[in-house]
């Protein structure tokens, strides 16, 4: 009877251990990794230069129609240098901005105003695919100056 009491009372006290029992972590020891020396060029990130093109967007002016002086100008190198008819062309036009009236071509010893500068006008070029004439024209093409003779084939 005794060893029943005692199986009893050491049973009970595993039943009541067992309901109360609360696990406790055990610590272990984690390795710390070793870190060994490597040389600092496989280690350093790798710089690529990335070159950045932006579009350069070039405003095309359209070319201006060429001012009446021009047909007037052709006559004159025909009839008066006997430059052929049918070689004769207009090789440019171009809208300019001169500093004073004389529209980029100031003659030796002549003043001219510049008070209401910028002096618009037309810039072409006569051609007979040897010789170019260059004129010069105000913008409303009443005053026209030939500014130069540019002989290509001389």
């Amino acid at each position: 009877m005794i060893i029943i009491f005692i199986t009893l009372l050491f049973i009970d006290d595993n039943k009541q251990s067992n309901e109360n029992y609360i696990p406790t972590a055990i610590p272990t020891i984690t390795p710390e990794p070793i870190i060994s020396p490597t040389s600092n060029s496989e280690n350093k990130p790798v710089i690529i230069p990335t070159i950045i093109v932006t579009p350069t967007i070039i405003k095309i002016e359209p070319t201006p129609a060429p001012p009446r002086s021009y047909v007037e100008e052709m006559g004159k190198l025909i009839y008066e240098k006997g430059i052929n008819a049918e070689t004769l062309f207009l090789k440019s036009v171009s809208i300019n901005e001169w500093e004073d009236e004389s529209l980029g071509c100031p003659k030796l010893g002549e003043y001219y105003s510049d008070n209401n500068k910028p002096y618009k006008g037309y810039k072409y070029i006569l051609s007979d695919g040897k010789n170019e004439w260059e004129y010069h024209t105000d913008i409303n093409d009443t005053y026209t100056v030939i500014c130069e003779e540019i002989l290509k084939n001389s």
